[in-house]
This record gives structure tokens, sequence and C-alpha cells, in this order.
């Protein structure tokens, strides 16, 4: 628990690092053969990568400590939700709140900063792809840095102002549309405060969830996220569709 954010910083290194070369390579491959195509070869790619991932996980991956198994039945299933939902802690329905209301404005910056990018300040698309490859080095830079200093000092603080800096960098990006060096710039820290405030919440669900039951906890926090994120992203689509700058004033207002 105490080196949990260094810990999870070299792992979301090697992830970053990983999506950086990916996504540089997704520029290349729109400049060459367009969006759609190459769009279409980056998820045959990622399909390929993923089928050979599993297989991996389930032959080559091994539990230490592994408890004995349970059978699982919707009663059990039920049973265990309930246990979980009533020996939580203030601190994790504290957390579960603040998640409900700041997933909306997450979803919807990172849907439609793109269709913001290429229709109202007018970038191209491999300027816009770029902006994602320019964001991960930003992120893996902070993530470096971040991880050490998580563990020695307030969580919430650092939590709190990464929101401050993504409502700071939102606000400009959304403003800034006729200036589209400036409007690049505050899109490419926007992301990358996203991303770190995403690395905050799997610190956060860790320390605010108890062992025994965690992996109930996480899947219901995720699962309730996941279905506010279809919604959140559907109104999104609403409001895009009535006038390109009214899913960004939602955002700001609701951050």
């Amino acid at each position: 628990t105490g080196e949990r954010g260094k810990v999870y910083s070299i792992m979301w290194v090697l992830i970053t690092l990983a999506t950086i070369v990916s996504s540089l390579g997704l520029v290349f491959i729109v400049d060459k053969l367009g969006v759609h195509n190459g769009v279409k070869l980056g998820f045959m790619v990622y399909f390929a990568i993923a089928l050979i991932t599993a297989m991996l996980f389930y032959f080559r991956l091994e539990e230490t400590h592994s408890p004995q198994p349970v059978p699982v039945t919707p009663k059990h299933f039920v049973k265990d939700i309930i246990t979980t939902i009533k020996s939580s802690s203030k601190p994790f329905r504290l957390f579960l709140i603040y998640y409900l209301a700041e997933t909306p404005a997450r979803m919807i910056l990172m849907t439609y900063y793109v269709l913001y990018l290429v229709h109202v300040a007018n970038a191209s698309d491999a300027l816009t792809a770029l902006v994602f490859s320019v964001a991960m080095i930003v992120y893996l830079l902070t993530q470096i840095m971040i991880g050490p200093l998580v563990d020695k000092v307030n969580r919430a603080k650092v939590l709190s102002l990464l929101i401050a800096l993504t409502l700071l960098c939102s606000l400009v990006f959304t403003v800034s549309y006729q200036n589209l060096m400036i409007s690049v710039i505050f899109c490419v820290f926007m992301i990358a405060t996203i991303f770190l405030e995403q690395y905050m919440h799997i610190i956060f669900m860790a320390d605010v969830t108890v062992k025994e039951s965690r992996g109930t906890s996480l899947g219901l926090i995720r699962t309730i996220i996941g279905l506010e994120s279809a919604l959140s992203v559907f109104i999104g689509g609403i409001l895009f569709e009535l006038n390109l700058s009214y899913p960004f004033v939602l955002v700001v207002h609701k951050v």
C-alpha cells in the first residue's frame, strides 16, 4: 500500500510507451492510407494482439497463493454484491459519488475532442492523430515523477489538482478554437491530465476497497461507470449535433 503509486507508475510507464509507439504508427498509417483504412487496419492489429495476450494469460499466468475456488452461482453473486455494499466504508461511498459526477465530463472530452479539432479548429486528420501521441509523451514524463510523489503526499490533494488542471485546459481548448496552435497545445495537456486522473483513480479504488471484497467492489464500480459512460457519450452526441461547443460547455459546468 505504501508503494502503490511507485508500482503503478512503473506499470503505466510501460503501457504508455506501448501506446506512444502504436499511436505514432497510427499517424503514419492514417497519413498514407486515410482515416477509414488506417483505423480498420488498427482494429485488425488490436484484435490479433488481444487474442495472443488472452492466450498467454490463460496458459502462462499463474496466481500465487490462489484461494480455494468458489462456485459462482446467481445466488452467490447477488449475496456478494449485497455484502459488499453493506460493508463499504465511507471513503468508498464518497469516491463512488465523485466518480459518478466526474465520469460524464471525462467521457465527453475524450470522445468529442477529435471532432472539435477537425470541425471547429480545422485541424488535419494527421495533426489530430499526432495530438494524442504528444499527449501520451507528456503523460509518460509526468507519470515517472508522479508515481513516487503520490506515495509521500495526500493523494486526495493530488487528484484535486489534476481535476483543476483538466478544467483549465478544457476551458482554454474550447474558447481558443480560432488559434489552432493554442487549441492543440491545451488539448494535449487536457488529454494528459485526464489520463493522470485515471491513474489516480486506480490507486484510490485500491485504497478505499477491502482486500477480501476488492474484486466485487471494483466490478460494481466499473459496471455502474460503464452504464453511465455510454449514456454520457449518447447525450454528448445529441448536444454536438445541436452545437459543436455544447458538449464542452456542459463539461466545464459539470467539473
